[in-house]
C-alpha cells in the first residue's frame, strides 16, 4: 500500500491501530493454528493473509468500517497483468507527461529519463535539449509498434507485462484504482471470524 494513501486512512481511524507488513510475520504474530494463537479463534484469520494486505484493529462496528473504506480510493499506476483501460500512444515530437488524465496539463520529460526509455524499446533521443520521439532502431526486436501517429505504448483491452507498465508510470499515466476491501472480521466476543467480501486484494 502507498505510503502516503495509508497515512490519509490512518488519520480516519485514530481510535483503532492498522498494520501493514509481511504476511508470514503476521501470520506467525496472529498465530498459525490453534495451539499457538495468541487468542482462541484468532488463527482462523490465516488464510487470508495473502497479497497486498493488512490487519485493523478497532472497536467500531463492521457497518461503520465498511463505510469509512468506501471514501478511500486512489488511482495509482498499473502491475504487470493488469488490462489497459485505454489505448496510450507518444505522439512525434517532443515526448512529455500523460498523467493518465484528458485535457490535463503536460510537463517535459526530464532528459535523465531518456537513457531509460530506450532500454524500455521506446525509440528516443534527445534534441535541442529536449526528449523526442524518433523512428524505431533498425534491428530492435524489442521495440513495440511504430506507426505514423507515433508510438504505440499499449491498447485497449491489452495485459500489460512489464515493460508497458514501466512506460506508462514514466509518463504518467495511471490506469490502476486502488481501494480498501474489509475481508474478514474476527470477533473476540464470539471467537469466531466471519468472511464479508472476495480475498483478491484488500484489508
Amino acid at each position: 500500500m502507498r505510503n502516503s494513501f495509508l497515512k490519509s486512512v490512518r488519520s480516519s481511524f485514530p481510535d483503532s491501530r492498522i498494520v501493514m507488513g509481511k504476511t508470514k510475520v503476521m501470520l506467525v504474530a496472529l498465530g498459525r493454528d490453534v495451539e499457538s494463537e495468541v487468542v482462541p479463534g484468532v488463527s482462523r484469520l490465516g488464510k487470508y493473509l495473502t497479497g497486498e494486505i493488512g490487519l485493523l484493529f478497532t472497536d467500531r462496528e463492521v457497518e461503520q468500517v465498511e463505510a469509512e473504506f468506501e471514501g478511500f480510493w486512489n488511482a495509482d499506476y498499473a502491475r504487470s497483468g493488469v488490462v489497459a483501460s485505454q489505448e496510450v500512444w507518444v505522439r512525434p515530437g517532443e515526448v512529455k507527461t500523460m498523467y493518465g488524465v484528458e485535457g490535463g496539463e503536460e510537463d517535459p520529460l526530464p532528459l535523465a529519463i531518456e537513457p531509460h526509455l530506450r532500454k524500455l524499446g521506446v525509440p528516443t533521443r534527445i534534441k535541442g535539449g529536449k526528449v523526442v520521439l524518433e523512428d524505431a532502431p533498425d534491428g530492435d526486436e524489442g521495440a513495440m509498434e511504430v506507426e505514423e501517429g507515433g508510438y504505440l505504448v499499449c491498447k485497449e483491452g491489452d495485459t500489460l507485462d512489464s515493460r508497458q507498465t514501466s512506460i506508462l508510470k514514466i509518463l504518467g499515466v495511471r490506469m490502476a484504482e486502488f481501494r480498501i476491501q474489509l475481508n474478514a472480521v474476527y470477533d473476540r466476543t464470539g471467537e469466531e471470524v466471519k468472511e464479508l467480501g472476495s480475498r483478491d486484494d484488500g484489508a
